[in-house]
């Protein structure tokens, strides 16, 4: 199941659990106020929530009483607080490089003894919340980690009893200040200015949720990053890991117990191999150094965006809903603004680039969404119906999977959009979707878009019969 909280009824928010698609919740106050109530009383609550998520996730959301559409923007971290946070450094890769770049051997008993230390819990920020640091010159940096959460664990555990003890697994962003890291170790006692508040993923999920990717005590998962859009890292989390998350909680408990709720790190994902890119910008820094003698990646600005994510063993999020559309050829489209099935022949491709080629000598305008690295096509943005004299044109757009989250579409439709009003001196734009697909009109209303209509049955896809939620875009209400 999928847990998250909303940022409502005090300091520890308020529980919810999330639908598998990650596009609703219900509160679920009935059963535990708070998911830290819920750990405190995890053999009786995790039935129940069960119960409710299957409610929500295997039957449609108007089945569950006060289910509701979920935002990302309302949501807390899923634990706003945490008794603990204990963070381990269980890639070596990692301790490797860096120590290498300082002219510094790794201690043989680093492969033996993990490394941990005791984090900030006091805090944490929310999936879509800023990350406020006084100075840039601190040298802000990410980490993209995996957590997880505990239920109480007793003191001097075995790694065999504490694999029993991981209940929930997530994604932490452990910010780090780099400038300030030198001086504190210098002394001997410790991070402590050097490590804000870190940010935790939208929702923790069971590990039965994560199926076998889920084993051997390991998240065997790619940790997919960005900053600003551009591909940062894609490191596998199940390789290269010295500690496994037992071993790592039966040394965190081997002289005091654990108490329900402590959220355990596994320390920045490396691999061996660097071409998967890095988790943080010290490791890259680093890398650099290595091959080229200094850095060349500079650390983060204020107003930098940072997305971590990792998909299901299906191509789906774990913690971040996808964006409007999806590419045509991609098996995983789900209810947008595309009104046929997904592709799955070579014909149908060629078919749709000679319709298109046609259509834009007909005034047609289709754009390409490509991969700024790679300059693949990972999706379109298309005014079509555009209509001179009334100043008027539809919008459709598209985007395949693998780049759902990362604020694309809303990228590409807004340099359309503007385009359209300024460029075409167009007055009006018409948008449809599928009104079960809550991502995708989130995105259109963040632009501006006002809902005007529901059309019933408006589309056959797949043999189904699928309503339109109709928007309108007026040129005095478009957020430039």
């Amino acid at each position: 199941m999928k847990l998250g909280t909303l940022k409502e009824g005090g300091r520890d928010g308020t529980l919810v659990v999330v639908s598998r698609d990650l596009c609703h919740a219900v509160r679920a106050s009935d059963i535990a106020p708070t998911l830290q109530a819920a750990l405190d009383d995890w053999s009786n609550a995790a039935p129940r929530l069960h119960a409710l998520y299957d409610a929500l996730s295997l039957h449609r959301h108007q089945a569950v009483q006060h289910a509701f559409e979920l935002d990302f923007n309302d949501l807390a971290s899923p634990l706003p607080r945490a008794y603990e946070f204990v963070d381990g450094s269980a890639y070596l890769p990692h301790v490797e490089r860096v120590r290498k770049a300082r002219g510094a051997q790794v201690p043989e008993s680093f492969y033996t003894d993990p490394l941990m230390y005791q984090a900030t819990s006091a805090g944490f920020l929310g999936p879509c919340d800023p990350v406020r640091v006084p100075s840039e010159e601190y040298g802000i940096d990410l980490e993209a980690e995996v957590v997880v959460i505990t239920d109480d664990v007793p003191m001097a555990v075995t790694p065999e009893a504490a694999s029993e003890h991981i209940q929930l697994v997530g994604l932490v962003n452990d910010v780090s200040l780099r400038a300030l890291i030198p001086n504190e170790l210098a002394k001997g006692f410790g991070f402590l200015q050097s490590k804000p508040r870190s940010a935790l993923s939208p929702v923790l999920v069971t590990p039965d949720e994560l199926r076998d990717a889920w084993r051997e005590d390991k998240l065997h998962l790619p940790m997919r990053t960005w900053i600003n859009g551009n591909w940062f890292g894609e490191a596998e989390a199940g390789e290269d890991m010295q500690f496994n998350f037992a071993q790592l909680i039966a040394h965190a408990a081997k002289t005091r117990p654990l108490t329900a709720g402590t959220i355990v790190g596994s320390g920045t994902i490396a691999n061996q191999d660097t071409s998967k890119g890095a988790s943080c910008l010290a490791e890259q820094r680093t890398v650099e150094t290595l091959r080229d003698g200094k850095p060349s990646t500079p650390f983060l600005k204020y107003g930098d965006l940072v997305k971590i994510e990792m998909l299901d063993v299906d191509g789906n999020s774990i913690s971040f809903a996808g964006g409007a559309g999806g590419m045509h050829a991609d098996s995983t489209t789900p209810r947008a603004t595309v009104s046929t099935s997904p592709w799955t022949d070579i014909a149908r491709a060629h078919a749709h680039l000679l319709r298109a080629r046609r259509d834009m000598e007909a005034g047609v305008l289709p754009w390409a969404i490509t991969n700024r690295a790679s300059d693949d096509l990972i999706g379109t943005v298309t005014l079509f119906k555009i209509d001179r004299d009334h100043r008027r044109a539809d919008i459709g757009y598209a985007l395949g999977s693998a780049h759902w989250g990362m604020g694309l579409a809303s990228e590409a439709l807004h340099l359309v959009l503007r385009h359209a009003f300024e460029a075409l001196d167009l007055q009006r734009i018409e948008a449809d979707t599928d009104p079960r697909n809550a991502a995708s009109r989130r995105m259109l209303e963040r632009l501006g878009f006002v809902q005007e209509g529901m059309l019933r049955k408006r589309w056959l896809v797949n043999d189904e019969w699928c309503d339109t939620a109709f928007y309108g875009l007026l040129r005095e209400d478009f957020r430039a």
